[in-house]
Order: structure tokens, then sequence, then C-alpha cells
């Protein structure tokens, strides 16, 4: 599965930096993505690795229009 890692824009000393990993699988009948916030410092599949979740394209398309709200309600529109 091919996956894009996002780390933290904020650091802190004492707090494991949690990344927010993309996955997918376009191969076979009903295409897989994935969404997670991960641990990297923890054992790969161990239930401290991560939360992972499951989207189809109608939840892949209102996670955009979101992520596109708060974008633009925070920072301003790029247009």
């Amino acid at each position: 599965m091919p996956k894009e890692v996002i780390t933290s824009a904020i650091q802190f000393e004492d707090v494991v930096p949690f990344q927010i990993e993309v996955r997918w699988n376009k191969n076979g009948y009903e295409p897989t993505i994935q969404v997670a916030t991960t641990d990297p410092s923890a054992d790969m599949f161990s239930l401290e690795s991560g939360l992972f979740v499951d989207l189809d394209r109608d939840k892949i398309n209102q996670l955009i229009r979101n992520l596109r709200k708060a974008r633009d309600q925070s920072f301003g529109s790029d247009e």
C-alpha cells in the first residue's frame, strides 16, 4: 500500500510526535483508502501504533471540504 506521511506543525519536547498517514490501494474490487494518526515510535500493528479510519469516496470528499473550510477560516482563502 502506498502511503504519504504528514508530521505535526507543532512539536513539544515531552510529547510523542504523532503524525498523519494516508494509505491507499487501488487493486481489487473495492479500492481502500485509510487515514490514520500514528505514533512512529510504537511497534507497528500494536494497539498503541495509532488510530485508523477507512474512507469511501463520499467520506473523502467530505473530509476535503471540511479541511478546505478550516484552512480558509483559519488562514484565509488561497484565491
